[in-house]
């Protein structure tokens, strides 16, 4: 998680935005963020909670977040620009970092 958020961070510094542009990037980005789904899959799994009901509303609510911040992030992002790219970096590295210790 901290190893991606550093990589856009450095990506903002040297004004290029290419890690999503690549297949394998959009993967990193994917595992990255769906760590805490696995972490919360395995609480849930260890209380026997009906899978697919569970699964079909996360699912859907976190594909409504997710829509809901690309849109954001379209709207916001040619008014705020690269800052936000390398401010959403740093706040995501160091969150990543807080969750290893």
């Amino acid at each position: 998680f901290s190893f991606s958020q550093a990589q856009k961070y450095v990506a903002g510094k040297k004004k290029e935005s290419k890690s999503l542009e690549s297949f394998w990037g959009l993967i990193m980005l994917a595992g990255s963020v769906s760590l805490d789904a696995l972490s919360v899959g395995i609480g849930l799994g260890t209380l026997k909670a009906q899978i697919f009901v569970t699964v079909l509303v996360l699912g859907i609510v976190a594909g409504i977040m997710t829509a809901t911040g690309f849109f954001l992030g379209r709207r916001l992002g040619g008014w705020l620009g690269e800052k936000a790219e390398i401010a959403g970096g740093l706040i995501l590295a160091a969150v990543g970092v807080k969750l290893l210790f």
